[in-house]
């Protein structure tokens, strides 16, 4: 099973993967951002400040890549929200999403987060066009699941 879990920022991506990591514990669970930061040897932030989101976007190709090319036959990848890269056809694509208030692209009831999710209304449709067209399965988490 090679699993890739995709979906806007704030959707609970992580916590899913750190309650599957619990649970499955034959599998690689894996962070995309967190695989970048080891192999570029800088956080996500510096990248960003540093480089701009246009380098942080061809590493995370990069990096994907490389995942892509172990031999790993059970892997649940995090790929983030921005990711924009293909994935191989033996990959099932899984779209996390959550509740939100489209007027202002804001998920609902998420008192655990310390900043604002709000984003561009036509960055949200962009990225909730492509998720649509590249998952295989589609699941809503509901509020609170995480704990």
């Amino acid at each position: 099973m090679k699993l890739a879990l995709v979906g806007h920022r704030g959707v609970g991506k992580t916590s899913l993967l750190s309650r599957l990591k619990s649970y499955l514990k034959d599998i690689s669970v894996l962070s995309l951002d967190q695989e970048i930061e080891k192999q570029m040897g800088k956080s996500i932030a510096k990248i960003f400040a540093d480089e701009g989101e246009g380098a942080f976007r061809q590493y995370e190709k990069q990096v994907f890549a490389s995942l892509c090319k172990k031999e790993e036959e059970n892997i649940i990848l995090d790929v983030g929200a921005g990711f924009e890269g293909d994935f191989p056809e033996d990959w099932t694509v899984l779209w996390v999403q959550r509740s939100i208030d489209l007027s202002q692209s804001q998920f609902l009831n998420r008192p655990n987060l310390d900043q604002s999710l709000t984003m561009d209304i036509s960055r949200f449709k962009k990225r909730e066009k492509r998720y649509e067209k590249i998952s295989d399965i589609e699941i809503e988490l509901l509020e609170h699941a995480s704990e």
